[in-house]
């Protein structure tokens, strides 16, 4: 309840204010720098000032926070340094000259001038990289220089489709920035699937047309029920064919078996043994052609036999026999005494 002033009237009853609560923020670790030749000084001040302005440092500040920085290599140079550096741009100039590389300014304009967009890289990604770039090459370059090596390294399907929006009267990197990030939004718009009708609004089969006779239209629609009855068709027609084809063999094989099972296996086996005993007659008539004279006969211990006295010992050329296997007689036209001359000097063999 309120009180009463002079008058009488009541006084309201005005809450106190709330108590101001100050957040404090933790401060973000410095990065460090260690002086190493493959370290780039350049790089490493950049982070260090993104660190300074998140933390809020003023430039003594960053001068005061920056001898815990550097280790090592960097450290030993910062003691060493006479007269030491008051304010920071000293502090940013000193270190520049003392660890930046001979050949870093043509370097990183090489790299400004090689680099192009990737093939899958985003168009934003490379306009503000390229930046960097340009800001490392030189940080007072102009708005129009910028602008022209932008607009070197894009693809050139964009640069074909944002060239007559660019205000080369008055150039701006920032705006330029802006009108890729927009025809890049509207590419992927365009790309997305998320204009498109849902599934069930779409038609499950698309429509056909089918050309027909000339005395009928020209064109026709085929609707899905008329697909699904012509499906029904062709299936009843090709099973029907198929039966029939196999209700044809099947009644084949039964005539066969039947006929086997009412000749009887004698029959069968009576023609077998009479093809057998064929290819075995025109066998050993092949072989009585040829004669002896095609492979000579030996016995178990390789001794020849002779085809005119049937004896093993001798061949047919050195038989002592008169007549041979075959009837006739050995040397028919010669002379007794020759004869008798060959009986002696070709005595016969020890059994």
């Amino acid at each position: 309840m309120g009180g009463r002033g002079r008058r009488g009237n009541p006084v309201p009853n005005i809450p106190p204010p709330a108590p101001v609560v100050q957040i404090q923020r933790r401060a973000k670790d410095p990065p460090c720098f260690e002086g190493k030749p493959q370290e780039d000084v350049v790089a490493w001040l950049e982070e260090y000032q993104d660190t300074a302005d998140f933390n809020l440092w003023a430039p003594e500040d960053s001068l005061h926070h920056v001898k815990w920085a550097l280790k090592g290599l960097a450290k030993n140079w910062y003691r060493n340094l006479n007269p030491p550096p008051v304010t920071f741009p000293q502090f940013i100039l000193a270190i520049r000259t003392a660890f930046k590389h001979p050949a870093y300014d043509s370097g990183v304009a090489a790299q400004l001038r090689a680099r192009k967009q990737g093939l899958d890289e985003s168009p934003v990604m490379y306009c503000f990289d390229k930046l960097n770039l340009c800001n490392r090459v030189d940080p007072g370059m102009g708005e129009n220089v910028k602008l022209e090596h932008l607009i070197q390294g894009l693809k050139p399907t964009l640069v074909e489709k944002i060239y007559p929006f660019i205000d080369f009267a008055n150039p701006n990197t920032a705006a330029f920035v802006q009108l890729v990030q927009l025809h890049h939004q509207a590419t992927w718009v365009a790309n997305s699937n998320g204009w498109a009708p849902k599934e069930a609004e779409q038609p499950a089969i698309p429509q056909m047309m089918l050309t027909q006779e000339q005395s009928g239209p020209a064109k026709q629609f085929v609707t899905q029920d008329q697909l699904v009855t012509f499906e029904k068709q062709l299936t009843s027609k090709l099973e029907t064919n198929l039966r029939g084809e196999l209700i044809k063999h099947k009644r084949e094989l039964q005539q066969e078996l039947k006929d086997i099972q009412e000749k009887g296996f004698s029959e069968l086996l009576t023609s077998v043994g009479k093809t057998v005993r064929q290819e075995l007659q025109n066998s050993h008539s092949q072989k009585s052609s040829g004669g002896n004279l095609g492979k000579r006969q030996r016995t178990e211990d390789g001794r020849p036999i002779c085809y005119k006295c049937d004896k093993a010992g001798h061949l047919a050329r050195n038989c002592y026999s008169q007549t041979g296997r075959n009837g006739f007689k050995q040397n028919q036209g010669g002379s007794a005494a020759s004869q008798k001359g060959a009986n002696e000097a070709t005595p016969p063999p020890k059994n």
